[in-house]
């Protein structure tokens, strides 16, 4: 046993010299992960939320089944356009620009019938929610007043969705799929 462990280290020492002198090569330069400030976050995830949020309108506009649902997706596309243009705006005057991500509509807009509207509004449940806490957060939070408004003055709308999204969930069965 301990010829094996003397075995071993023996190897491992052979192998360290086997790789040449590693004083004389200078590791890696890694580059440093830049921490995004609270403010640059809320712009990010609010610009991708809110253009996420006009794509799924648009969608729930054309396909839905309901007439509740297609009139609530056009809303949601005007009122998020309208958010998308005043938070681009205010990014703007504040000197950032938000880093959007696109969400990939494919599976919902496979659906079809009273299933897309099912999930449709189930989705927008859930989308609401977060865009709500996201909101809350940045108005009690933020760093620059201007952004602290702006999450502010959108609040009351985020609930209004809210409620109006669970009331068309309640009516077509759409909350048992949250």
């Amino acid at each position: 046993m301990v010829r094996v462990g003397i075995a071993m280290l023996a190897l491992l020492g052979l192998a360290a010299c086997a790789g040449g002198p590693t004083a004389s090569v200078p590791p890696a330069p890694r580059p440093l992960a830049t921490a995004v400030s609270p403010d640059q976050d809320f712009l990010n995830r609010a610009a991708t939320g809110t253009g996420n949020e006009i794509a799924l309108g648009e969608l729930g506009q054309q396909r839905g089944y309901s007439a509740s649902v297609r009139a609530f997706g056009a809303h949601i596309a005007a009122e998020h356009m309208r958010a998308h243009a005043s938070l681009i705006a205010l990014a703007r005057r504040l000197g950032l620009a938000p880093t959007e991500t696109t969400a990939d509509l494919s599976g919902l807009a496979a659906l079809a019938g009273p299933e897309f509207d099912r999930q449709f509004i189930a989705d927008q449940v859930k989308n609401q929610r977060d865009a709500l806490a996201l909101f809350n957060s940045a108005a009690q939070t933020g760093l620059d007043p201007r952004l602290r408004h702006f999450a502010r003055e959108w609040i009351g709308a985020l609930r209004r969705d809210l409620a109006r999204a669970e009331n068309i969930a309640a009516g077509i069965g759409a909350l048992a799929l949250r």
